[in-house]
Order: structure tokens, then sequence, then C-alpha cells
């Protein structure tokens, strides 16, 4: 499809459809990966699979650059995984439907996965390009960063030579990325006691937000539809009595979740009526409260009450309820601090991405990140504190390191030089609060040389993904013209 809009350089368009046609979600990285391995075999480059799924391709200097440093093009395989309610696609077996929509490619209902799969467009068409200039080529494509940088950790280097790398998992055009956050996956669990209780079932909605990406768009203060949803009932837990049956939204933690779902139980036998007639005016005032807080971040907030029948059913105890929803009050939210002097750039926050409940247990799964370790770890011990208190069980894990800014990189001033000789613009240069793969790499190559750097998207994580076609182009002629003039 994307070749018939002649798009440049083809190649690269070429690619990301490819891999748009391979399902190729978090977990499910080995299809995608065997394609890049038999691409690789069909060439006659050097290629190296390991059981992480990572793959690493080589490809020789061309004559005039056998002396240069070997660079490194890094990027990740899997994607975020995320539909519209009303798609029907399956991750599992499904491609990606491409739209083309002006300047823009995005997908039909789901995540376009232009993250991080542009960079593997560029680096297959890096390999395949006998038109340009260039040194040894590292090109290593990792598996399940979206999930905890699994491949990254798993990662071998013995064999990487590369002095510089560019990882090309950045989403902002003409800005260069030179270091980032660390984070890990936090995680309470509650039983919640059930038992049958009598009374009328109800059932809370929260949808209309916008989400995004808990790294990127953190800093936007947007709601979270998980930590609406506890506080819409723990305000009506406050005022008349109810017992939670389950609670359900989001699947990534590192997503701010844009939809939950909470069912509870207004119990009695006696003035039902009465008390439902008291519930619609609790709700309406906290429903008030809360739109009116996010009328600018997330004006299509709705959330909705509806019941059904009076009848008897499982429900969470009467101290769990109060429990749970004091956790769901009280845990941090968002943005905890940030860095002075630096624009507002969020040092450390969290994100309660994940509220699901199975077989009488609600999982709690938050996305914690910090530049700073120590504030990482406080955080989390105050979750620790948080969850002992309220009768939870705490666990963590997916831990990955920040990756700290390097002054007088001659890399960045390379990029720098280039870009500002090639558009006439200075490239800006930031530190980011999401999380990069950078940082386990320069654990295990301490000596490495690395930006990072990619085409402009929006949205990523979430089904409004999309990226700039213009910029996909400049992106590549940027990257031909490093390799140019490396040194």
């Amino acid at each position: 499809m994307l070749e018939n809009y002649g798009f440049k350089p083809e190649k690269v368009f070429y690619y990301f459809e490819q891999i748009s046609n391979i399902p190729r979600g978090s977990g499910n990285t080995k299809a995608v990966s065997d394609y890049c391995v038999d691409f690789a075999k069909e060439r006659n480059l050097y290629v190296r699979q390991d059981e992480y799924n990572n793959v690493v391709i080589k490809k020789a200097a061309t004559a005039g650059f056998e002396d240069k440093p070997a660079v490194i093009i890094q990027g990740h395989l899997d994607m975020v995984a995320q539909k519209d309610a009303d798609s029907t696609h399956d991750f599992m077996k499904d491609p990606i439907e491409l739209i083309v929509d002006g300047d823009f490619i995005t997908a039909n209902k789901t995540t376009l996965g232009a993250d991080d799969g542009i960079a593997v467009a560029v680096g297959l068409a890096l390999l395949d390009d006998s038109t340009i200039n260039h040194p040894e080529l590292e090109i290593i494509f990792t598996s399940d960063e979206e999930t905890g940088m699994d491949g990254a950790m798993g990662l071998d280097m013995s064999d990487i030579n590369g002095k510089y790398m560019l990882n090309l998992d950045s989403e902002d055009d003409g800005v260069i990325t030179v270091g980032c956050a660390g984070g890990k996956s936090t995680n309470v669990k509650f039983n919640m006691e059930s038992a049958e209780v009598a009374g009328v079932i109800y059932q809370i909605d929260v949808t209309g937000l916008k989400g995004g990406h808990s790294g990127a768009e953190i800093h936007n203060e947007r709601a979270n539809a998980n930590i609406v949803l506890g506080r819409v009932l723990k305000y009506i837990n406050d005022r008349i009595a109810i017992r939670i049956t389950s609670l359900n939204g989001g699947d990534k933690d590192n997503v701010i979740t844009k939809e939950s779902k909470g069912i509870f139980v207004l119990h009695g036998h006696e003035e039902v009526e009465e008390k439902k007639a008291k519930l619609e005016v609790i709700f309406n005032e906290v429903v008030d409260i809360i739109k009116n807080e996010f009328a600018l971040s997330d004006a299509d907030l709705n959330i909705s009450l509806s019941d059904g029948e009076y009848g008897i059913f499982y429900a969470a105890s009467r101290k769990m309820t109060d429990n749970i929803l004091a956790f769901m009050e009280v845990v941090p939210f968002g943005p905890q601090y940030r860095v002075p002097g630096m624009n507002g750039l969020v040092e450390t926050s969290l994100n309660m991405g994940i509220l699901k409940t199975k077989a009488g247990i609600v999982d709690i799964s938050m996305s914690l990140r910090s530049s700073v370790k120590s504030r990482k770890n406080y955080i989390a011990e105050k979750i620790e504190t948080l969850a002992k208190l309220t009768g939870g069980e705490f666990s963590s894990d997916g831990e990955y390191p920040e990756w700290t800014y390097k002054a007088n990189s001659p890399l960045q001033k390379l990029l720098c030089d280039i870009y500002k000789k090639k558009y006439n613009e200075d490239l800006k240069v930031e530190i980011i609060h999401a999380g990069l793969e950078c940082g386990y790499i320069l654990e295990k190559k301490p000596d490495i040389d690395v930006v990072s750097f990619g085409p402009q998207m929006y949205d990523i994580h979430t089904t409004d993904e999309r990226v700039s076609i213009s910029s996909i182009t400049k992106l590549y002629d940027f990257v031909v013209a490093i390799l140019e003039n490396i040194n």
C-alpha cells in the first residue's frame, strides 16, 4: 500500500509495511525476529539471534571507510498492542491496517507500531542500501522493550565493536536525547475476601480520556481512568456503604489508562429505593468535581453510572472495600519530583496503568520512573508501606537503569554540526523522562557514545498514534549524513 504513494526513501516505507504485516506485540516477537534473520541471510550478512529474539546484523564498511569507527544502529522489534473497544483486531494474527492521512501514517483503531517500527525499517533499509558510504554497521534489534526491556537486559554485546550508537527510539523531530530515566514495575495485590451480599448491582465506566505514554505524556497532567475510578468509588463509599465486585482498567503499566470499569453492590434489604436516590446525588456531585478539574487536559472525560437488578452477589468484604479504595486514593500518581532549572522536566513519576480483578484478587500494576535511583527506591518504599497498611501484597519487577548524561560528547557535537549545516536550524538537546534501552547497553559497554532521536510521532502507545511521513524521510537523510561524516 505505502509503495503506491511514492514516499522516499522507498525501502524505509517498504520495510515498515512489511513488519506491520507481522504481529509483534510485546511477548510475541519471534516472527518479526525471524524475518530480520532471513533478511540478513539472504544478503549474506553476519547475523546472530538469541533466546530473547534479539537480532544483531553486521555490514562491512564501504570503500574508504574501513578505518572509521563502527556505528551501532539500535531499535526494538516489539510494539504496544492497544485497540479501541469496538475493534475486532487480533494482535496475535492480524496485520496492522495502515492508513495514510495527509502527512501522517496512522492505523485503523489500533496502535500503529511506529514506536519502534520506524527504527527497524530504517535499520533494514540501511543494510539494503548500496548507494551510501558508511563505516561498519552493527544493527541491533532488541525485543520486549515495552514490557521491561528484557531483550536489552539479556543482550550479549561481546561481539559489538561500535564506538558510537544511534538509538532510533525517540519521537520528536529536531531533538536528540542524551539521557533518560530508569524505572521499574511496582505491583500490589489484594485478596477481596469475597462473600455473598444482597443488594443492587451497579457499574461505573470511565471513558473518553486521552491517555498516552507514561513517560512522554505524564508531564501534561492528564487524567488516568483507574485513578478517576478509584476516586469516584471512594467518594461514594465515604457517604453510603458499597461493596466492590470488580475493578478493571488498562493492559500496560506504562500507558496512562484511557478507560476503566468498576462494579459494586449497593447492599442492604431495607430502604433500597431511598439508597439508590442518595447514590445518584452523590455520584453526580463527584462527577461534576472531577470533570471540572480535568476540563482542560481531558475535555471528553465521561463518567457513567448504570444499575442492574436487586439480587445476591459475591463482593469484597466491608474491610477490603475500604482498604482497596483507600489505597487507590492515597497511592501517588503522576509527577512526584521535577528537575530544578530544566523547564519542568519530570524527574520521578508513577502511573497506575493496570487494574485487574480475577478470582477474587485485585491486581494493581504501576510504572515507576526516575532519573535519580534513590528517589525511585523511595517511591517504591512508599507504595510498599501503603500496601502493608491497607492489607495488600507488594512486589516489584522489570527494573531498568537510568541513562546518565555524558558531557563533552563528540557524537552530540557532530550531530549538532551536521543538523545546522543541513537544515540551518539548531538541534535541540534534551534529557527525557521516558525510559530507553541505552541505560542497559551502557551498563554492558560504558565507553560507547550514545544519542537517541527519531521521526515526529504523536500519541504513541494509544490508538491515536501517528507518524509524520516527511519526518521519516528527514530522519533517514540525517542518519546517512551522520554515517558519511563519522570520525
